[in-house]
């Protein structure tokens, strides 16, 4: 856990309110500690900010608490002041916490849905890929969910990350399979080999063939 600003202020008044000598300072910091952070944004406040925050809340904050919580800067000032759209600003802070724009599961470390899956595999009796989306709780991911927010492809690398045994799963189950693509080069080296000119002459005498077959049908 890192330290902010404001836990240092209130560990220094508990140190303090010790003697009596210190009341009238123990009365300016606990004011000071009620302002903190200070309203002016540095590239330090915002993280001490967002660091009391995680450390009052277990998460980081979301869109809505930015616009909600007193002490905590708006998205306007992180952009403005570190040039870093949040997606950015997470990514470069906060690494290890997963944060997609689209997902419901932002603001856990990856540590905290790794211990969930554990949970839930071992709870539903060590199921195969097949059956663990039809087991799982409610309103916990779904496989492909857990590869993503953890960063791995397949179910047998889901299980070792979670130092879970491998023996009898499918190691070709992809969880998130790689199409391969075809560049827009091969497909333009690919038309230029087809001979257009014998194509419209084939096209040519089918027409005609059809067109006799009326005439006699009639």
């Amino acid at each position: 856990m890192k330290i902010t600003r404001k836990q240092a202020v209130l560990r220094a008044i508990e140190v303090l309110s010790e003697s009596k000598e210190n009341h009238e300072f123990c009365k300016v910091l606990e004011r000071l500690s009620e302002e903190l952070p200070l309203s002016h944004w540095t590239e330090n406040s915002i993280l001490d900010a967002v660091n009391q925050f995680l450390n009052e809340n277990g998460r980081l904050p979301a869109s809505v608490d930015f616009l909600k919580v007193d002490y905590l800067p708006n998205r306007c000032t992180i952009k403005n002041k570190l040039g870093l759209t949040m997606e950015e600003f997470y990514n470069k802070y906060y690494s290890n916490f997963y944060y997609n724009n689209n997902s419901v599961y932002n603001y856990k470390d990856i540590e905290y849905w790794t211990d969930m899956f554990k949970e839930q595999y071992i709870k539903h009796g060590k199921p195969s890929l097949n059956y663990f989306d039809k087991l799982r709780d409610n309103d916990t991911p779904c496989v492909q969910t857990y590869c993503k927010i953890i960063g791995v492809d397949t179910w047998n690398e889901l299980l070792e990350h979670c130092n879970f045994p491998v023996v009898g799963q499918n190691g070709y189950s992809r969880i998130r399979p790689k199409r391969k693509k075809i560049s827009y080069s091969v497909v333009c080296e690919f038309n230029k080999n087809i001979d257009t000119e014998k194509i419209n002459e084939t096209n040519e005498k089918i027409k005609k063939i059809i067109m006799n077959n009326r005439k006699k049908t009639y």
